[in-house]
């Protein structure tokens, strides 16, 4: 069954939506000013967050991603000495496959000459 909206989760909102318009209208403004510019996007994308972390929805994203973060300290990574020849090993088999499918493509250009006269 599908959740309301709750009064503060939609005021929430309503303030994001006021708060992004107005942000837009400061940069339509302070459009040949490159710093300028750039302090207010990151002052309407801290506001952003704020707002949007206060809602519902936003507080099941933190949880998402307080979840992948304890999941990405579990992960083994791989060492340097393993990542080095795993790439080695890609690189030259990529080569062999390169190499391989030319001589197939050389050959059935070359029977293809053969067979229409062309070549």
């Amino acid at each position: 069954m599908k959740d309301k909206m709750t009064r503060v989760d939609l005021f929430l909102w309503t303030s994001f939506v006021v708060v992004t318009v107005l942000f837009a209208g400061l940069t339509y403004v302070f459009h040949s000013l490159g710093p300028m510019q750039t302090l207010v996007g990151m002052v309407w994308m801290f506001f952003s967050v704020v707002l949007l972390s206060m809602t519902k929805q936003g507080k099941q994203l933190v949880l998402v991603i307080n979840e992948s973060k304890r999941e990405l300290q579990k992960v083994v990574w791989p060492t340097r000495q393993e990542t080095i020849q795993t790439t080695v090993i890609v690189i030259v088999t990529v080569m062999l496959a390169a190499f391989f499918l030319w001589g197939v493509d050389a050959l059935i250009m070359w029977a293809v000459g053969k067979i229409t006269h062309l070549g």
